[in-house]
């Protein structure tokens, strides 16, 4: 096949949104729709003319790279995934509608040179190695990327260092992975500290396996599961009358993100780390990694 015919397929293919092809896939004429697309896509990296490695992209640190910047610095960190460019983009998602304001506080924060502030974008938008990722996560990444790169190649500077946003789903990313090694490595940025963990009012109701444990000790507070924006004058008052000398671990959406921003200009440290404690739970728990359980593990609890 040539990059003439590679072209048109991608033509063809784009007519078809995602949410379309996902109300469709449980249909046995669809079954295995994001197979067949994975296959052929993965076969184009050999089709593709050399000229494509000359695509000018941003530096963005890896897994491990990034873990290690969170473990030997005192930054904070914020991830930007596709809900979060949406948003930016006038778009709403299913737990946080649209707002001139929170869309204008993300693009600030995401064009921040802080050097206090680490900002994580996901590592496969623009390095697409996705050989070892889930079948359905591959897909999701083929039939997405298009949309988020587009406002990210907008919004990005172009001299940052960026970070990687993934670091808080392996489980739910990875056919094979050292998990276990992975999670014990996390779990030194809280390491016998004293943290408060900002998030929905049902985050842990269904969580057996808490990776948070090994701080030193936990204070919750917690705050609207949908839309939580909306309430986030009252939300930064009570983070900022919990201790000041606390790690504050945020997983609350796109609102963690403004939240982290605020309480770094505040003086404390917070960390944005989103479906870190489902991701593990899951694998504790052996869950299916099928499209109906990763579909499952990123409903809103």
């Amino acid at each position: 096949m040539g990059l003439k015919k590679f072209i048109n397929n991608l033509r063809y293919l784009s007519r078809y949104n995602l949410k379309e092809m996902n109300n469709k896939i449980n249909n046995p004429d669809y079954q295995n729709i994001y197979t067949t697309v994975n296959k052929m896509m993965d076969n184009y990296i050999y089709e593709l003319p050399d000229s494509i490695n000359a695509i000018d992209k941003p530096k963005i640190k890896n897994y491990d790279e990034t873990i290690d910047e969170l473990i030997n610095t005192n930054a904070s960190f914020c991830r930007f995934g596709d809900g979060e460019l949406f948003l930016i983009n006038n778009e709403s998602i299913h737990f946080q509608h649209s707002d001139p304001k929170l869309a204008k506080r993300l693009l600030e924060i995401l064009q921040s040179n802080d050097p206090s502030l680490l900002i994580g974008i996901n590592y496969q938008y623009f390095y697409a190695d996705l050989t070892n990722f889930l079948d359905y996560v591959k897909f999701i990444y083929r039939a997405c990327n298009h949309h988020v790169r587009d406002v990210l190649i907008r919004c990005l500077l172009k001299e940052k260092q960026y970070y990687t946003a993934g670091i808080t789903g392996v489980y739910m990313t990875f056919e094979e992975y050292d998990f276990e090694s992975y999670y014990k490595k996390i779990q030194q940025i809280w390491q016998d500290k004293d943290i408060t963990i900002i998030c929905g009012e049902r985050t842990f109701n269904n969580i057996d396996y808490n990776i948070f444990e090994s701080a030193k000790s936990i204070n919750y507070i917690y705050a609207p599961q949908k839309h939580a924006f909306d309430k986030y004058d009252s939300i930064l008052k009570a983070a900022l009358a919990a201790p000041n000398n606390h790690l504050f671990i945020i997983m609350l959406g796109p609102t963690a993100k403004v939240l982290t921003y605020d309480l770094m200009k505040n003086k404390r440290r917070a960390l944005d780390l989103g479906h870190l404690y489902k991701d593990y739970d899951a694998y504790r728990k052996n869950v299916t990694r099928d499209k109906v359980g990763i579909s499952k593990f990123f409903d809103v609890d």
